[in-house]
């Protein structure tokens, strides 16, 4: 028993300290000695010198496994409890916050005004206020009317002209035609109040829709927080035995590891120091213990030489595309297309064509795609994107429009979500065949609320999905663009962009009615 004692003590000691362990033991012996619990005696010296020697030639690994246990699986329960009681002070933070934009939204719905037409009886009355009030034939003309208001009778001109938009002397009644003596002046001043009202009911029509806008943008805010409190209410769920064997494993190739957590659908983080950071043995390592092959989705270096890895599951697929750009004038481009990595598996193709070919064009696009990219990594829907980014674009008071093509593709599934606002046709090559994508929809910036044309689908390796703008379609056809992808024999998406861009290059020629062209060509593998 006291063998074991002592033994116990010593192995508490790091490996790189195991002779203090057998200090240790001689002290714990000495101690028990002059206290009388043992005899003091030769053969005393006996049980600390076989816990030295235990201490010594016990396994680096099975003590740094009984140091673990004394000292730090306490500080990682703790720090994962921390974790998740922060993570439940958040969600409940984010859920009230929810509830008060989704109660903004609600009060700026009920605020929202009918857009109408002016009322022609509060402008007659005004009219016959400035225009017959001083007027010397004003009671003759009340006595004409059988004393009532000449209201009703200038009702008739206003009425007019506001179904009509301006007055005119062939508005007038027979009855001011004959009597009033300051016809033209009713005329006038009615035009004046017709003008007036034009203007503040267009004041009011803007100012409904920004409430609009922000109601729709404060609505999809309060879903997204709504569900972010939902995910992040769901406590981490930790993989301690991985943790453990991936510490071990690291270890054994003198990878020191800090701080492994691993949660959820096998996310992984952990700190390492920054020379073990690039080293092939730490992805061979996390790929073995993870059963699967992981991606590094983010490093961020730290303190005393760390460095913060965090790994996600390896997608299924990976995206490759090639795009081409062919500009009209020597001004700029109205086209402008991106491909950007959204959220976990999420890649997003976009296709902006702005009306015209020159700066302005080009600029407008631009401010399109960025819109729109960044309402996406924020984690909206797309409807609210398109409606939120067209309203925007359609109060800078400009007749600047947008035709702007979306697709989305889930790395992990394959599955496609193209959507359409103005855009034209896309097209799907499987295996020889091609299946069109349908176009439709307004444009961006013409009208609040257009929604957009959306499909659905799913790509196979090899697969390919070719998006171009009108010049590309209006120059080669739907009936070409057909026969060209559906006779091409390759698997390079920059090979199918380049054949189409060739085409639409010869067809248009010098063509005085010259477009921008361009085309993205995009498959998974």
């Amino acid at each position: 028993v006291y063998t074991a004692l002592y033994a116990l003590t010593t192995s508490l000691f790091p490996a790189d300290y195991a002779y203090f362990g057998g200090v240790a033991g001689i002290a714990l012996s000495a101690v028990m000695m002059l206290t009388g619990v043992t005899e003091a005696h030769y053969l005393s010296l006996v049980m600390p010198a076989a816990a030295t020697v235990f201490a010594i030639a016990t396994p680096k690994k099975f003590k740094s496994y009984v140091h673990s246990l004394a000292t730090t699986d306490g500080a990682y329960s703790v720090t994962r409890t921390v974790i998740n009681r922060n993570r439940n002070a958040l969600m409940v933070k984010l859920a009230r916050l929810s509830e008060g934009l989704s109660e903004m939204s609600g009060i700026l719905a009920d605020d929202s005004r009918v857009d109408s037409l002016p009322n022609s009886s509060e402008i007659a009355k005004e009219v016959s206020e400035r225009c017959c009030t001083d007027c010397l034939n004003a009671k003759e003309c009340r006595t004409a009317l059988g004393g009532s208001s000449t209201e009703a009778v200038i009702g008739e001109l206003t009425a007019s002209a506001v179904y009509s938009g301006k007055a005119s002397i062939l508005d007038a009644s027979p009855f001011l035609s004959s009597r009033c003596r300051k016809l033209h002046g009713v005329i006038a001043v009615t035009n004046e109040i017709l003008s007036r009202e034009k203007h503040a009911a267009e004041l009011r029509a803007g100012a409904d829709e920004s409430r609009g806008l922000l109601r729709d943008q404060l609505s999809s805010l309060a879903e997204i927080l709504a569900s972010l409190a939902s995910e992040i209410g769901e406590p981490l769920v930790y993989d301690h035995p991985k943790e453990k064997r991936l510490k071990e494993e690291l270890n054994r190739r003198l990878i020191s590891a800090r701080d492994v957590y691993i949660y959820g659908d096998d996310d992984l983080c952990m700190s390492v120091k920054e020379e073990d950071a690039e080293r092939a043995a730490l992805a061979e390592t996390v790929n073995a213990v993870m059963e699967r092959k992981m991606c590094l989705a983010d490093k961020t270096p730290t303190v005393n030489g760390l460095i913060n890895l965090t790994y996600e599951p390896m997608p299924r697929y990976r995206v490759a595309y090639g795009d081409r750009v062919v500009a009209a004038g020597a001004d700029g481009c109205g086209d402008k297309e991106n491909v950007v990595r959204l959220s976990r598996g999420k890649v997003m193709i976009v296709l902006s064509d702005g009306m015209g070919h020159d700066a302005p064009a080009a600029r407008n696009s631009r401010y399109a795609v960025s819109l729109i990219e960044s309402f996406y990594k924020a984690g909206f829907e797309h409807r609210t994107v398109l409606r939120s980014v067209g309203g925007l674009l359609a109060l800078r008071g400009k007749e600047e429009f947008n035709a702007v093509d979306i697709a989305v593709i889930d790395t992990f599934t394959g599955e496609v979500d193209i959507i359409k606002q103005g855009a034209r046709e896309s097209f799907i090559v499987r295996k020889g065949e091609v299946e069109v994508v349908e176009c439709g929809s307004l444009p961006l910036g013409i009208v609040l609320g257009a929604e957009p044309v959306t499909y659905s689908t799913r790509l196979q390796p090899g697969e390919f999905l070719v998006m171009v703008t009108d010049g590309v379609a209006d120059a080669i056809g739907r009936e070409g663009l057909t026969e060209l992808l559906s006779g091409l024999d390759t698997v390079n998406p920059d090979d199918v962009a380049e054949a189409v861009i060739t085409d639409f290059t010869r067809l248009q020629g010098d063509n005085s009615e010259r477009d921008d062209g361009s085309v993205i060509a995009a498959r998974i593998f």
